[in-house]
C-alpha cells in the first residue's frame, strides 16, 4: 500500500482531536446533554472508519485488527467525554468499543473490489459527523441556532471531502495491483501409492493459484479429493469415475498415471483429502491441507 492511507489515517485523528480540542475548550458551555452525544457520536465515527481500515489491513487477522480498532475507538472516545461527566465518558468509551469492533468485522468481511468505495462512503461519514459536532459545539457557545448546523446543508456543503479522498489512492491494492502480475502460483505433487498419499501434509495459502498433481504410483486406480475446501477457477480433470458428484477439488489417476488441477483456495482452516475409492480411506489413504493467510508486513503498506 502506498502513503494514501497513511494520509487518511492522519486527516481521521486531526479531524477527532480537533473535535476533543473544541470540546474541551468550550466544557463550561456544553450541557451534559450535547457533551453525550458528541463523546457517543465522535468514538463511533472514528472507531468505525478506523476499525473499518484496520480490518482491510489486517485482512485475515480478525483479533488483532478488532483489538487495535476497539483500543483506538475507545480512547477516542474517553477522551471526548473527559471534559464533560463521567456519563459522557462511559457513552464515548463503549461508543468507540463498538464502533471499531464493528469497522474491523467490515474491513475484513468485504469484498476486496468493493472495499475502496466503502472506505470512501465511511470517510464521508466520519467528517461530516466532526464537522456537525463542530457546529454543535458552536451552537452551544454562541446560545444561538445556526442554519449551517442542519445536518442536511452540513452534507452538501462538505460533499467536497468526497472528491478529496477520490484523488488519492488506492488504499487497499490487492495483490496483482501491488505487483502487476497474476497470483502467485504454488506447484503441489502428491504421490499416491497402495495404501498412503506422500506427502500426506502440506500447507497453501488463500489467493494462490494451486497447481496440484497427483502421480499414481500404485497398482490400481487412486484418486485425490479435498473436503469442503471453497474454492474458485477450479480446472483439470475432475471427472469422478464411480458414480460420486460433488463440488470439492478432484483428481482421478490410473495406475502409472499422472492427473492434475489448478484452483485458489478462499477460506483458511485444515482441510483433509482422501482417496475416495470404497476401503482406500479406510486402509490409511488421508491427508492434509493446511490453508493459511499471507503474512502481512507493514513494509508492504
Amino acid at each position: 500500500m502506498g502513503s494514501s492511507l497513511y494520509i487518511l489515517l492522519i486527516i481521521t485523528l486531526l479531524g477527532a482531536l480537533l473535535v476533543i480540542w473544541k470540546n474541551y475548550r468550550y466544557r463550561n458551555k456544553i450541557s451534559n446533554m450535547v457533551g453525550m452525544v458528541i463523546a457517543m457520536s465522535l468514538g463511533m465515527s472514528f472507531g468505525l472508519l478506523v476499525g473499518y481500515i484496520f480490518g482491510g489491513i489486517f485482512n485475515g487477522d480478525l483479533f488483532l485488527s478488532t483489538v487495535l480498532a476497539m483500543l483506538s475507538g475507545a480512547i477516542i472516545g474517553f477522551l471526548s467525554g473527559l471534559s464533560i461527566s463521567i456519563i459522557a465518558v462511559i457513552e464515548g468509551l463503549f461508543a468507540g468499543l463498538m464502533g471499531g469492533m464493528m469497522g474491523a468485522m467490515l474491513g475484513d468481511m468485504i469484498n476486496p473490489d468493493d472495499r475502496e468505495v466503502l472506505l470512501k462512503i465511511l470517510f464521508f461519514i466520519c467528517f461530516s459527523t466532526f464537522l456537525m459536532l463542530l457546529l454543535l459545539i458552536k451552537n452551544e457557545v454562541n446560545g444561538t441556532s445556526s442554519f449551517f448546523i442542519n445536518p442536511f446543508v452540513t452534507v452538501i456543503l462538505f460533499g467536497f471531502i468526497f472528491i478529496f479522498i477520490n484523488q488519492f489512492g488506492p488504499y487497499f491494492p490487492n495483490s496483482q495491483e501491488q505487483t502487476g502480475k497474476s497470483p502467485s502460483e504454488k506447484q503441489l505433487t502428491i504421490k499416491a501409492y497402495e495404501f498412503t498419499f506422500s506427502p500426506n501434509e502440506t500447507s497453501i495459502q488463500v489467493g494462490d493459484q494451486v497447481n496440484l498433481s497427483l502421480i499414481n504410483n500404485g497398482t490400481i486406480d487412486h484418486d485425490l479429493e479435498i473436503i469442503s475446501l471453497s474454492t474458485e477457477e477450479v480446472h483439470g480433470n475432475q471427472t469422478h469415475h464411480h458414480n460420486k458428484s460433488n463440488s470439492n477439488v478432484h483428481i482421478h489417476a490410473s495406475s502409472g498415471e499422472e492427473q492434475s488441477v489448478s484452483f485458489i483456495p478462499l477460506e483458511s482452516g485444515t482441510y483433509q483429502f482422501i482417496c475416495t475409492l470404497p476401503g482406500h480411506k479406510e486402509s490409511g489413504m488421508i491427508g492434509s491441507f493446511e490453508v493459511s493467510y499471507k503474512e502481512f508486513h507493514l513494509s508492504a503498506i
